[in-house]
């Protein structure tokens, strides 16, 4: 599990009650650590990935990016991004800013289907920035999401499927991975 931290604040005020506007970089930073502790008491873990609120990483206006990475309260965080976000240079990638598929309400089958083919394409690596199955928030059809599941599974010898921390451990330790598809 991956934290998005309690109240999940942003500067978008739509479909979001709480304003990122009040906060600070500490008080978002203790946010993110009370999250961890809760995540903590459901599956024992320590390590942690992190997931930007509305993909920014601004709290109170300012960038709380630097902060995070001194406080070490998560090991890898991703920003959003589009169909053009496919990661090929790993040696100067930022554990904190890693770039992924931001979907849009109602992605469709065909788009999801041609971004993994661009990974492919790129022998690179790929996340997809899933917020709702079937309902939700920024959802994605139940259909949409099998049919991206079936093409996957047409294409397993070619496509690994993982966590975001496991293909990011991959990704470090090797520099290189093999095509690969992060789900979050």
């Amino acid at each position: 599990m991956g934290n998005h931290t309690v109240y999940h604040p942003c500067s978008i005020a739509k479909d979001n009650p709480v304003s990122s506007d009040p906060y600070t970089a500490y008080s978002m930073i203790r946010e993110i650590e009370v999250m961890n502790h809760f995540l903590y008491a459901v599956d024992g873990k320590t390590d942690r990935t992190f997931a930007y609120p509305c993909a920014e990483t601004t709290a109170g206006g300012k960038d709380y990016v630097d902060t995070l990475r001194k406080y070490g309260l998560v090991k890898y965080a991703r920003i959003g991004g589009d169909m053009n976000d496919i990661i090929t240079d790993f040696k100067h990638l930022d554990r904190l800013k890693i770039p992924s598929y931001g979907l849009q309400e109602n992605a469709t089958a065909s788009q999801l289907i041609e971004y993994v083919k661009r990974v492919q394409k790129s022998g690179g690596m790929g996340i997809i920035m899933f917020h709702g199955i079937g309902g939700d928030y920024i959802t994605t059809s139940a259909t949409a999401h099998q049919q991206l599941l079936n093409f996957i599974r047409a294409n397993n010898k070619t496509i690994w499927v993982t966590t975001f921390q496991k293909a990011m451990d991959y990704a470090i330790q090797f520099k290189n991975p093999k095509t690969a598809v992060a789900t979050n």
